[in-house]
């Protein structure tokens, strides 16, 4: 069912964000001002663009916040000589300092004037979170969702709200850590935001070839970017781009309208890359998924370097094989469609300069993923399958006996149990053969692929977890509201967690995570019997108070002022340990 809210009624930022929910927002300003706002030509001049306080507020808040508003630059709609709904951005905190609306400090309202209209718009962008919610990036996507515009009272129109890449977004993911984290934007160039950084990160300057740079001569690409960057996420990012035929991306032109946080440990939190501006697509089912896109192919510099790739082009292709059987399967995309549509057809309609009747956008739409799913598909061709498991991991007993097939005509099958990639840097295997079932006697993470002929399967992994298994790991020390710095007015990022192996045997952790705070342990992560594993909040931090002590990873999040339910869960999401640590100490949970 269609519904209209307040922000009054939803619960902080990833509410703002529900694509099925459409949030009403008033805007209270000077006539003069607005009038002003809707004509102003001045939007790519900072010092002319019209920038002028209103009050905003959502249906049903009572609080008015003193906001500025500015028009931002696509065309105003219907014409510039008529403007009646233009793009903005509102900065919420430009006024009174610190101010936050729902846990938001910007908002981008885009009114369809700049290519592909609101409601395609909006979808693109949360075709990102769909595949991330299906674990396709190992982090969380970009949000996106449509606002009702009312400007004095006046209806305005319906705008698609994309979620602003900026410090607050970070914030909101825990992924902004001051001296650890960095935000850039690639449009062409790589530009630092200096309000999260000042100077650049160990990741950007490691990244100085192509595509991302040309201060340095290529090394192995195969071997030096997947250290750096999420190459799995990025590679379906670049899938997703160009299955909607985006022609104004990171691949499919000449490296633009897209973001990128770097932290530190950088080899641990690869490169993540998010998607803006999302307003051209959804008009060509035949797009190459290789080389389609404007101008010279030589200009799109990422298609060139990384889709050209004899490997990462074998890594696109099972990447977009595995959308294609998942999120962006046809029954999926139209199950996700009709309800989109249910609850977006009467702000659509109301709309005069939505794009048409809400019914015959979504027929379109829908004939439009039809059509380009087969068409990516016969560009993908056949791929190798990949390995498949008697049981896709979980809970098993001891000497648990572990079969391993596949499907395809002919091939190998190459497995690791260390968490190492069967398949080594350019190609040879690096793996045991596999030769019969495997006897699993303790906690074991497991990593196969087949490869047939030259070509490798896509990689297959699971955990088979013992019960009981990790019993002998203790939570040793909790640096719980440490101290403050005098140079830094957060104490919080202090924070550290300390464990040890008190048993006589090895600990696999591969795949356990925490709850309470988010951190999961990598594929072949092992304790010694006696040793010891701390993870940080903020690796900076943490260095400057204990230089020389080591530490294993960085969690996102921190521990709540108020108290902290912490849980760390093997990879089936049963208990290891369970803890509530207040001021008044530590206890079990």
């Amino acid at each position: 069912m269609a519904k209209s809210v307040g922000l009054a009624q939803a619960i902080g930022w990833p509410e703002v964000f529900n694509p099925f929910q459409v949030t009403t927002l008033h805007i209270a300003i000077n006539p003069t001002d607005w009038e002003n706002i809707k004509r102003d030509t001045n939007v790519y001049n900072p010092a002319l663009n019209i920038r002028v306080p209103c009050e905003m507020w959502a249906e049903g808040e009572t609080n008015r916040l003193t906001v500025q508003i500015r028009r931002k630059s696509d065309s105003a709609l219907p014409s510039e000589a008529d403007p009646v709904k233009v793009s903005l951005k509102i900065d919420i905190n430009e006024y009174v300092t610190g101010q936050e609306w729902r846990g938001l400090k910007k908002l981008s309202l885009e009114n369809g004037g700049g290519g592909n209209g609101i409601l395609k718009e909006g979808l693109a962008m949360n075709l990102h979170r769909i595949a991330s919610e299906h674990g396709f990036y190992g982090y969380e996507a970009g949000y996106a969702s449509w606002i009702r515009l009312v400007v004095n009272g006046q209806y305005v129109g319906l705008f698609s709200s994309p979620e602003q890449r900026d410090k607050q977004f970070m914030r909101n993911r825990g992924i902004y850590k001051p001296g650890a984290s960095w935000l850039y934007e690639i449009n062409p160039g790589t530009t630092l935001d200096t309000s999260v950084a000042l100077t650049n990160s160990p990741t950007y300057n490691q990244l100085c070839y192509l595509p991302f740079g040309t201060a340095c001569s290529k090394p192995n690409l195969e071997s030096d970017i997947p250290q750096w960057v999420n190459i799995e996420a990025m590679l379906a990012l670049a899938a997703i781009e160009t299955f909607i035929s985006n022609t104004d991306g990171l691949f499919t032109k000449n490296g633009k309208n897209t973001f990128a946080v770097d932290m530190l440990p950088s080899t641990q939190h690869r490169r993540m890359y998010y998607p803006w501006d999302l307003d051209a697509g959804f008009n060509d089912t035949s797009l190459n998924i290789y080389s389609g896109g404007p101008g010279q192919a030589s200009s799109r510099k990422y298609q060139r370097e990384i889709l050209d790739h004899s490997w990462f082009r074998q890594v696109y292709r099972h990447t977009f094989t595995d959308l294609l059987d998942g999120p962006l399967s046809t029954a999926t995309l139209t199950a996700y469609c009709n309800q989109l549509e249910a609850a977006l057809t009467p702000f659509i309609n109301e709309d005069p300069y939505a794009g048409g009747a809400a019914a015959s956008q979504f027929a379109s739409i829908r004939q439009y993923f039809t059509n380009r799913v087969a068409n990516v598909r016969s560009q993908i061709g056949a791929v190798t399958g990949w390995p498949l498991f008697n049981q896709d991991g979980g809970e098993i007993i001891p000497s648990f006996q572990l079969s391993i097939t596949h499907t395809n005509p002919t091939g190998t099958i190459y497995y690791t149990l260390n968490g190492a990639d069967p398949r080594a840097v350019g190609g040879s295997p690096a793996g045991a053969t596999y030769a019969g079932p495997l006897t699993l006697t303790n906690t074991t993470h497991i990593k196969a692929r087949v490869l047939s002929g030259t070509n490798w399967s896509a990689l297959r992994q699971a955990t088979f977890n013992i019960a009981n298994y990790a019993s002998a790991l203790r939570l040793t020390e909790i640096m719980y509201a440490p101290r403050p710095d005098g140079t830094n007015s957060n104490a919080g990022e202090f924070e550290f967690i300390e464990m040890k192996n008190t048993g006589s045997q090895p600990l696999s952790l591969s795949g356990c995570f925490f709850e309470g705070i988010e951190f999961r342990f990598a594929s072949g992560t092992v304790v010694a019997p006696g040793a010891f594993i701390v993870l940080v909040r903020n690796p900076a931090a943490f260095e400057q108070r204990y230089p020389g002590v080591p530490y294993h990873g960085v969690y996102f999040g921190g521990l709540s002022a108020t108290g902290e339910k912490i849980r760390l869960k093997n990879s089936d999401g049963n208990n290891i340990f369970s803890v509530f640590v207040t001021d008044g100490g530590v206890g079990d949970a």
